[in-house]
């Protein structure tokens, strides 16, 4: 992987940007291990009718390691969607920023989707804020429905934990 430039969702324009929030019966230490523990992140990962096989998955949860898995969709293993990021910032239990490079036409650079992940517990239960960006808008509603039914996943998974 190329190195990924700096962590700039603030450039990103307003209309570009995509935030989700949802309110876990979970510890920030337990969703913050759910999103950097590769044998974790491949049992919930992916809206509800995806999977991220095990083999697929590479997690190195420490700045400037990598963040890569393949969701496959479980009625059409041919349909797939990778992601291939970089760690920019880790802060345990509080923060996760990452870069992911998305491919590029033949002769073009490639492009960048930054994500920050921020976790606030509030007595038993943490609060999660996904910002991510830039993100064409016809992308909103479909990444708020694939958010929310991953966090179906993960309420599951967490509550096991």
């Amino acid at each position: 992987m190329a190195e990924a430039p700096p962590f700039k969702i603030e450039e990103v324009p307003a209309e570009l940007v995509f935030e989700i929030e949802h309110t876990f019966k979970a510890s920030a230490e337990q969703l913050f291990r759910a999103f950097t523990g590769k044998d974790l992140l491949v049992q919930w990962f992916g809206p509800e009718g995806w999977s991220v096989p095990a083999e697929s998955a590479e997690v190195d949860p420490r700045v400037g390691g990598v963040w890569k898995f393949t969701m496959v969709n479980d009625d059409d293993p041919s349909m797939t969607s990778p992601s291939n990021a970089v760690f920019a910032t880790l802060e345990p239990n509080k923060l996760i920023e990452g870069i992911e490079t998305m491919p590029a036409a033949d002769g073009e650079e490639p492009g960048y989707l930054y994500m920050r992940i921020e976790f606030k517990e509030e007595g038993d239960k943490t609060h999660l804020k996904i910002t991510q960006g830039p993100l064409p808008t016809e992308y909103h509603e479909p990444g708020a429905q694939g958010w929310t039914s991953s966090f179906n996943k993960l309420q599951a998974l967490v509550s096991e934990i």
